[in-house]
């Protein structure tokens, strides 16, 4: 089980990412620094021993476009077992090949992590934060993630969402909005 104060740095190879590794080890925290490239540590290796903190920091490969690579990276980080880390893997990489991220990839406007702020009646505020917009001709969808093992029990909560954001993003883009509620 990793240290509880355990940093996970992409690009950790060169520049901030590099400085970032090095400055946290050095406070005590557990690094897994991470690259696409693990013959490109030489750097991070010899800042980590003049600094004494080499003992700190976990080296893996990582590219970010590979789900296997990002299981087994936060599977480390979480304590996974490699079980769950697979299973992790085949999950993420079944969700990517869904026909509507399919389609999201192609949008020209796709936004993630979307944050929105909708004034409403009587000194109400809606915020909240859509998963995944995309336009396609002329129609937003929004794309709620939910990683419940059963949906069921929550869908009617999960609806009532999804009607919140479509009012926020019909009223801010002026254009018609679908609702998408993606079980991974």
């Amino acid at each position: 089980m990793p240290s509880p104060r355990t940093a996970l740095i992409t690009g950790a190879s060169s520049g901030f990412g590099q400085l970032t590794t090095v400055t946290l080890a050095s406070r005590g925290w557990q690094v897994l620094a991470t690259m696409r490239d693990l013959n490109r540590r030489e750097k991070l290796e010899a800042a980590a021993k003049n600094t004494g903190v080499l003992d700190r920091i976990e080296f893996h490969a990582l590219d970010v476009t590979n789900a296997g690579q990002l299981a087994a990276v936060h599977g480390r980080v979480l304590g996974a077992s490699d079980q769950e880390i697979e299973h992790a893997a085949q999950a993420a990489s079944a969700a990517l090949q869904h026909p509507l991220l399919q389609r999201a990839r192609r949008s020209k406007h796709c936004q993630r992590e979307l944050p929105i702020l909708l004034k409403l009646e009587g000194n109400r505020i809606l915020e909240g934060v859509i998963d995944l917009a995309f336009e396609e001709n002329g129609t937003w969808h929004i794309v709620d993630f939910k990683t419940d093992a059963e949906i069921a029990p929550s869908r009617k909560r999960y609806e009532n969402q999804l009607r919140w954001y479509c009012l926020a993003l019909a009223r801010l883009n002026q254009a018609p909005v679908e609702a998408h509620l993606l079980s991974v």
